[in-house]
């Protein structure tokens, strides 16, 4: 016995027509409660009570962030941050695009330049930064890139009251590899990149020694940060300084929906840098407190689903044949049991069908059998 292969459990609980109409009949008794408890949903609403204290965590720690103390007037940075969302969804696409084409493979080689968003840094999309390509590994799903980003003195926005357990610090998969200072002072950090966080590539390349800074040789992560800091004045300056590759001539990628999306994207910076909150001098703090929020907000909204009965297995099913009851008038508007309903439950079928007492009740209404 003890070597044998051991039975696997499966849930017995059948959600029949005739166990629904029971269970409506109860008074102060609900169908879902019934489905909550069963075996079917176990392994689901087993930390329920984990997602109910990070549930209330999250409102304790909503409720203690401040408001935006806008120095322009009324803040929108709601609308600054939800535009920037939007353009790191399109960046995606664009960047998954580029690198699953020849020609942007080649392009985004080792050592070649490109801006990042600060998002990639929790900053917010103004901070951008230029970073040199170390590796490219692109999977029939994900992608991935490594590049050494030479971080901007801007982008270490503090936002207080954030918790890692009710809500993850950082949007996306970016992930950090090394960090570290190079002489003079310039912080850099080692990250792969999500790819919504790379926002353009230049024309510009560098030579860099990819595989001793991903290794983590001093040496080689300070001779590429010497030839970023050479050219870092030029952010503040495109194109002029360090030249943007264009990918639809430089790279010849004329897809409609590439071109499309690029375009779209062309037009939401030109928005966020119309908005008042672009030249704000504390926008990378107005951006970390709202972009938190908002994530908050959406961790709540998800913690409020898993616990409601909308996030049960069965409440599809579940739901199917309520509306079913309700056409065939076993139960009324308010799921109240009705003489149709009440003979149903009298009934216990034998058959392996979903629809036994169900097809016996109308035959019986319909005068082909008697009770």
């Amino acid at each position: 016995l003890l070597l044998g292969t051991p039975l696997r459990l499966e849930s017995q609980f059948r959600l029949t027509y005739n166990v629904m109409l029971n269970l409506l009949r109860v008074e102060g008794f609900k169908v879902e409660d019934m489905i909550r408890r069963s075996f079917s949903e176990f392994h689901a609403q087993s930390d329920n009570r984990d997602k109910k204290r990070r549930l209330d965590k999250g409102h304790a720690v909503l409720s203690r962030m401040g408001q935006v103390d806008c120095i322009h007037g009324e803040p929108t940075i709601e609308e600054y941050t939800a535009m920037s969302h939007q353009v790191a969804n399109t960046t995606w696409d664009i960047t998954d695009f580029v690198l699953r084409s020849g020609a942007g493979r080649n392009h985004l080689s080792a050592g070649r330049v490109v801006i990042v968003s600060g998002r990639a840094q929790g900053a917010s999309f103004r901070a951008q930064s230029l970073a040199a390509v170390l590796r490219v590994e692109v999977g029939q799903q994900d992608s991935q890139v490594s590049v050494l980003i030479l971080q901007r003195a801007d982008s270490e926005p503090v936002v207080e009251d954030a918790d890692d357990e009710v809500v993850p610090m950082h949007d996306g998969g970016s992930k950090l590899l090394q960090s570290g200072e190079a002489p003079g002072g310039a912080k850099w950090h080692v990250v792969m990149l999500d790819l919504a966080e790379l926002v353009d590539s230049t024309k510009k390349k560098i030579q860099v020694d990819e595989q001793g800074i991903l290794a983590g040789l001093e040496t080689s992560v300070h001779e590429a940060v010497a030839q970023l800091l050479l050219l870092s004045e030029g952010v503040e300056h495109m194109p002029e300084r360090v030249p943007l590759a264009n990918p639809m001539k430089d790279l010849k990628i004329n897809h409609i929906d590439f071109v499309g999306a690029y375009e779209m994207r062309k037009e939401w910076m030109e928005e966020m840098k119309a908005n008042k909150c672009h030249g704000c001098p504390k926008l990378e703090q107005h951006f970390a407190v709202a972009d938190v929020g908002r994530r908050l907000q959406v961790t709540l909204e998800e913690l409020k689903y898993k616990l409601s009965d909308d996030s049960l297995q069965l409440m599809p099913e579940f739901e199917a044949r309520l509306s079913l009851l309700k056409s065939l008038g076993y139960i009324d508007a308010e799921n109240v049991v009705q003489l149709k309903g009440h003979t149903a439950c009298t009934i216990n079928t034998a058959s392996n069908s979903a629809f036994g007492e169900l097809l016996v009740t109308e035959l019986i209404y319909d005068g082909v059998l008697t009770p």
